[in-house]
């Protein structure tokens, strides 16, 4: 249901992230509160088909040139909606969805001591 209602409304999908290094296992879900580009989509699911893709894939998806190609996975990339492997050197890179959340996005959420209620 949470990804239907943010597919009807232009949004990006929800983003969940399983922590099973904490002392109890936790699920953290991210909602980006940000229009989605109709190529997200296109892109989206080339990643779930292929595994990844590339600067030259969202070019022949978007028709765009290589550089309008290279913000669009800026943009993915510092949202976390993507990771970038450039283990094959920077003409070689490819982008993929992330599978866990990077220990600088954990400052979007609240502490476990912010939970507390005083009592204990």
């Amino acid at each position: 249901m949470m990804f239907a209602e943010m597919r009807a409304r232009g949004l990006y999908p929800p983003q969940y992230a399983v922590n099973r290094d904490a002392a109890v296992p936790t699920v953290t879900v991210t909602l980006l509160n940000e229009s989605r580009p109709a190529v997200w989509e296109q892109v989206s699911d080339w990643i779930d088909r292929s595994g990844h893709i590339a600067n030259r894939d969202l070019r022949q998806i978007a028709g765009v040139e290589t550089l309008a190609a290279t913000r669009m996975f800026k943009g993915w990339v510092d949202r976390g909606l993507l990771d970038a492997d450039v283990s094959k050197g920077k003409k070689g890179t490819v982008y993929r969805k992330p599978t866990k959340v990077q220990a600088d996005n954990l400052g979007l959420f609240s502490e476990a001591d912010d939970n507390r209620t005083g009592d204990g």
